[in-house]
């Protein structure tokens, strides 16, 4: 991995974090529709940032869009239940639980996309699912 992209990945490794960590201090205070609703409006926030950096436009490709779109809505639903776990459990279980999603995003890569996966890649998903059963126990 190159020296822009570590750096990228450093930084969304720190902000995602403090992303499944606010929630539970948030949740004391306001229900979690309500802290959903803030983060979704920050999300737009951030969009109108982003729209107004030079050189970027939004392309209309249909497929896409509509893809964008249902990631947006599956998106929103896991950050309110999301927000209800944390709400309601200690963020030392819920935060390692539901950051194990990307085994869900490797199976489907295997399964639909076809991408293929070596032994070692097999056996970090073995590993992630028996951390999450240490974590739990």
């Amino acid at each position: 991995m190159d020296k822009k992209n570590l750096t990228y990945s450093i930084i969304t490794v720190t902000v995602w974090g403090l992303w499944a960590f606010l929630p539970k201090i948030a949740t004391r205070y306001i229900s979690p529709p309500s802290a959903m609703i803030y983060e979704l409006m920050a999300g737009i926030l951030m969009a109108i940032i982003v729209l107004r950096t030079p050189r970027h436009e939004i392309p209309i490709r249909r497929r896409g869009s509509i893809y964008a779109f249902i990631n947006g809505i599956i998106g929103c639903a896991g950050v309110l239940f999301y927000i209800y776990a944390i709400s309601s459990q200690d963020a030392i279980l819920v935060a390692p639980l539901s950051a194990t999603y990307p085994i869900l995003t490797l199976v489907l890569g295997i399964i639909l996309l076809k991408e293929r996966f070596s032994p070692v890649n097999y056996l970090g998903i073995f590993l992630a699912f028996f951390a999450i059963y240490l974590v739990l126990s």
